[in-house]
């Protein structure tokens, strides 16, 4: 009768346990897993967002790609996620289709959203054997970019001049070209096959060609998207300013706005005091793409401006460091709450040099720069009162519940039972006992509710 005794109480311990522990489950499995929170449905090419529970979102909005379709056509097919690792010279899980042949020297790069193709083959090195020659590839979101070695004569072909991929070449020394020589960015974009031969190390970058979606803007006046860098503030008396421009800005209009910024990466070690800006807001419906390379930048200045957000003494940018405007709240409820504004639209900015000093100047990575991660919005919100918030429980999620519900108020009993019979011959002892344990059991579920969410 004891051992049995025993047993039972072993069982209704275990019992309450259980029920104590069940409810925090999804929270230990989940408490560390942000992509739990990532609305699938939601995505959209350049962006991510994610239901922060209670009501609130955020998104995530990138000037470059996030996600890749295996069929842009397809309105039914989800946006997944990137992943650039080569696999067996292979990339599939990206905008484009990569193919290195490491045996003939050559990479092939197919744009999904189009069909362009680009080839690059390397024909001859004047220092080593071609067939000991390993290609150096580095793969980014929007392309990739070729290493190549002093003296490395290759042929470039595409199968589309007007879109498919921009093609370029970066080198600190002459580049020969047939009956050309130029320095830095050479653009061959218009030719539909070349062949020339390298002075000295230099990369070759094959991009997808898209929207301007950021630039530099140069002493108010020439707008500069060719490079792989924008510049903020002064140097040499030439003033620098930049724009970017964010497309599928999903936010309801009329939202609540509850923080917001853009978060830039340094291109390069810069200091010097003071260097001072204003960000505005392009205060329309549905922001334009900015011009062209050496266009004229009248065009961007003349778009009606929201209240400006001031950035004063911007810090001193370290190489690859990620640094947050002010908060853009304001700006952004003034477009969110346009009569015209609609989620999925563009939103674009313009940061301003704003009476930096003499030398004050800020190197930001620029949409397709090697190694650096592009310019991102940060938009965290509560939709509008009138439009009912989506359920995001799953089946899963409320059966777990109601599990755990039962068993918390089952072990509760029995072991309420438990003591009441155990301690029959002291009535105020149990009262004491069954009493804390109820208030604590209240304590914990009210706590473990708030964590899950149920």
């Amino acid at each position: 009768m004891v051992r049995y005794k025993n047993w039972v109480k072993m069982f209704y311990a275990i019992l309450f346990i259980l029920s104590m522990a069940l409810p925090l489950i999804p929270v230990l499995v989940y408490a560390d897993d942000t992509a739990s929170l990532d609305i699938i449905g939601k995505r959209t090419e350049n962006s991510k967002t994610y239901n922060l529970g209670k009501g609130k979102y955020s998104v995530d909005i990138s000037v470059s790609a996030m996600h890749y379709k295996d069929d842009y056509s397809s309105s039914s097919e989800q946006w997944k996620n990137i992943d650039l690792t080569i696999v067996n010279g292979h990339i599939d899980k990206a905008p484009y289709i990569l193919d290195i042949n490491d045996k003939d020297k050559s990479i092939t790069i197919r744009n999904k959203k189009d069909g362009g193709i680009a080839a690059i083959s390397i024909t001859k090195l004047p220092d080593i054997k071609l067939e000991e020659y390993a290609i150096t590839v580095s793969p980014k979101l929007n392309g990739i970019t070729l290493d190549l070695p002093h003296g490395a004569d290759l042929s470039i072909s595409k199968n589309k001049l007007s879109t498919g991929f921009n093609i370029r070449e970066q080198t600190d020394a002459d580049i020969l070209l047939p009956k050309l020589q130029q320095t830095g960015y050479v653009d061959i974009d218009s030719k539909t096959d070349t062949s020339f031969i390298r002075k000295a190390n230099s990369t070759i970058s094959v991009d997808m060609v898209d929207a301007e979606d950021n630039c530099g803007i140069v002493n108010n006046a020439t707008v500069q998207n060719s490079l792989a860098v924008m510049y903020l503030g002064t140097s040499g008396g030439i003033v620098y300013d930049m724009a970017v421009r964010f497309r599928n800005v999903t936010v309801a209009t009329n939202s609540n706005i509850i923080a917001a910024h853009i978060t830039l990466q340094a291109w390069n070690n810069l200091a010097g005091d003071n260097c001072n800006a204003n960000i505005y807001g392009d205060d329309e419906d549905n922001a334009a793409i900015f011009p062209a390379d050496g266009d004229v930048a009248d065009t961007i200045y003349a778009r009606p401006m929201t209240a400006a957000v001031a950035w004063d003494a911007i810090p001193h940018m370290l190489d690859l460091n990620f640094y947050d405007t002010p908060s853009l709240i304001v700006p952004i409820s003034t477009i969110t709450s346009r009569l015209g504004w609609a989620s999925g639209n563009p939103m674009a900015f313009i940061i301003r040099n704003n009476a930096s000093n003499a030398n004050a100047l800020r190197h930001i990575a620029r949409y397709g720069a090697v190694g650096y991660t592009p310019t991102s919005l940060y938009i965290e919100y509560t939709e509008p009162a009138a439009t009912p918030v989506a359920d995001t429980t799953t089946v899963a999620d409320s059966i777990s519940s109601l599990i755990s519900l039962v068993f918390a108020l089952g072990g509760i009993v029995l072991l309420f039972m438990m003591l009441a019979k155990e301690e029959q011959g002291n009535p105020m002892h149990t009262m004491i006992v069954i009493l804390i344990i109820g208030v604590l059991a209240v304590i914990g579920f009210t706590v473990i509710k708030s964590l899950v969410g149920f």
